[in-house]
């Protein structure tokens, strides 16, 4: 799932790196030797510390802009992506996600922002002793951020899941996958076409 996710971001023309930032347990070494085989990069760090390894992860490959993307999106659209780092660059803004409150289908989350305020954030938490992930702080220090949040102008379409975190959503996604094979390249809203079509695999 995870190289699905890294080829379908391969396809972004914004982002200039694809990096996989995990953890440093013993459990990892199968993924870490098939990312090595698949020459994708790596960053290892603390399991528990989310905040600390996207920190480390970017100052080893000196990024000033990081998107953050989740494990269990695999539907994850390069295309969407590229569209929220563009928007990123133009209004000069920290932080922006479509996240703060979501409307686009779960799964489809996406986080841009800049490397002085995840530096921030880190050395803020760090100094509390505590863990966690940058979207937290956000949450914490609405007014303290200069942020932007995208909304999907239509209707709402955070009914549909389309993350894998139980064996049902494993389902759907092979479902998707089968119904594009052998592209694997397909866009979120051919996805949504697809679920209006199919409206009972998409019930929760």
């Amino acid at each position: 799932m995870i190289e699905l996710i890294v080829k379908r971001l391969n396809k972004s023309k914004e982002a200039n790196e694809i990096v996989v930032a995990t953890s440093n347990r013993p459990e990892n070494k199968i993924l870490i030797n098939h990312l090595k085989k698949i020459k994708t990069k790596i960053f290892c760090g603390k399991e528990a510390d989310v905040l600390d390894r996207f920190y480390r992860a970017a100052i080893k490959f000196k990024a000033d802009v990081i998107v953050r993307i989740t494990s269990d999106c695999p539907i994850v659209d390069a295309g969407l992506v590229d569209s929220f780092i563009k928007k990123f660059k133009t209004e000069k803004t920290e932080y922006l996600s479509n996240c703060l409150p979501p409307t686009f289908p779960d799964g489809l989350d996406i986080e841009v922002f800049s490397f002085d305020l995840l530096k921030k954030v880190a050395k803020k938490a760090k100094a509390k002793h505590q863990d966690g992930v940058l979207i937290s702080y956000i949450k914490d220090n609405l007014d303290k951020v200069n942020k932007i949040n995208i909304k999907w102008p239509k209707k709402k379409l955070n009914r549909y899941r389309l993350c894998v975190d139980e064996e049902m959503d494993l389902i759907l996604i092979r479902k998707i996958f089968e119904y594009f094979s052998p592209n694997i390249y397909f866009n979120w809203k051919q996805i949504i076409k697809f679920a209006k079509k199919n409206k009972k695999l998409f019930k929760k």
